[in-house]
């Protein structure tokens, strides 16, 4: 079965910081770059987040990520359900580096995941945060690539709502 919500993802970091971030959509032949201080596009086009700072108006992606441990599960469905019952609405598409670039592209509001790996993420960080959005840890802080696990938004306020309705998992770095 083929689902077309496929990319590849390429990330250069500099002493731990993100300088170029490349997300090819594999289905559309379609390519993202960010590029650290020089903005972020879309096939040459300047991409900007869409500003939400309410919750109830916000278009929020998640996934369930690749672990069936029971008790792993528990949480991500708690968090869907709290998150979920706040917002306009919530998809879950397959791809985090394809996610991302729908925050960034002004599609999509806020998206968050739990059990990602730093290279699901880490092209589509530098993307989002050229583009004007944020890019933090679910818990509110700053991101750690190694954490496996992200919340970016395309406003502040947007995240911080999110994050108080999280249960956070806490999982084995990369």
């Amino acid at each position: 079965m083929f689902f077309p919500h496929v990319a590849i993802s390429i990330a250069l970091a500099v002493q731990k910081e993100l300088e170029l971030g490349i997300i090819h959509d594999v289905y559309n032949n379609k390519t993202y770059i960010g590029r650290r201080g020089k903005g972020a596009y879309y096939d040459g086009e300047r991409l900007q987040v869409t500003p939400v700072q309410d919750l109830k108006e916000a278009m929020i992606i998640s996934e369930l990520g690749s672990s069936r441990d029971v008790a792993h599960m528990d949480k991500v469905f708690r968090n869907l359900r709290n998150v979920g019952s706040g917002c306009r609405g919530m998809r879950c598409l397959g791809s985090a580096a394809l996610n991302m670039c729908l925050v960034a592209k002004g599609i999509s509001h806020s998206y968050y995941e739990y059990g990602i790996h730093c290279w699901d993420i880490a092209a589509g960080a530098l993307i989002v945060r050229e583009a004007g959005g944020v890019v933090l840890d679910p818990n509110g802080g700053p991101l750690n690539l190694m954490s496996r696990r992200v919340l970016c938004g395309s406003d502040v306020s947007l995240c911080s709502q999110i994050s108080s309705r999280l249960t956070h998992i806490d999982l084995e770095h990369d």
